[in-house]
Order: C-alpha cells, then sequence, then structure tokens
C-alpha cells in the first residue's frame, strides 16, 4: 500500500510536531518546513499528495506560498489552509479559494 505524504508548513515547532504525530500516527508519511520559501524548495523533492498551510508564516507567508505556488506548471495538490486569525470569506479570491484548497480557521476562546 503505497503511503501518503503530507507536507505540513506551520512556523510554530509544537503546533507542527502536533500535526505531524497526529498525521504519522493516521498512517502518513510527513514533512514539516516553517516558511513558505522553504515549502517552495521542499515540494519538488518531496512531491507530497496534500499540503497543509499554516497562512501566517515568517520570510513568505501562506498568501504568498499560495500565489508562487499556483503559479508553477504543473498537477497542483490540494492544500488544507488555517489562520489563527479572522479571514473574511468574502474578501477571499479564486486564487485563495480554488477547489483543491480548504480555508480553515482555528482560534482558542479565551
Amino acid at each position: 500500500m503505497a503511503v501518503h505524504r503530507v507536507l505540513v508548513i506551520e512556523d510554530d515547532p509544537l503546533f507542527s510536531q502536533c500535526i505531524c504525530i497526529m498525521l504519522v500516527r493516521a498512517g502518513y508519511d510527513t514533512l514539516a518546513v516553517s516558511d513558505g520559501l522553504a515549502a517552495l524548495d521542499a515540494i519538488q523533492g518531496y512531491q507530497p499528495h496534500v499540503i497543509f498551510l499554516d497562512m501566517r508564516l515568517p520570510i513568505l507567508d501562506g498568501w504568498g506560498f499560495l500565489q508562487k505556488y499556483r503559479d508553477q506548471p504543473g498537477v497542483h495538490k490540494p492544500i488544507i489552509a488555517s489562520s489563527a486569525g479572522n479571514v473574511d470569506p468574502a474578501s477571499l479570491t479564486p486564487l485563495e479559494c480554488s477547489r483543491s484548497s480548504i480555508l480553515l480557521e482555528l482560534s482558542v476562546p479565551l
């Protein structure tokens, strides 16, 4: 049985580790990077089946990653995007809200 690869793009080391542990326990292979630029470099060699993307990243944020990734030729993998901040769904453009992307808003009540 083929193992599916998930690229985790998350700058919070604890959250990244938690995501990877859950995915590995579910049978997935994971590769974690902490910014959008490192993710663009990793995609060619790792060839993920799915991308988990934090929208608030250093160096190249999630929005910048989406733009550069979508500009690359070839098949684009599904993206699960998360944000700890508020995102107004009405403000999303077709680039950010394609059929292969899911945007999750993660918030923790105080």
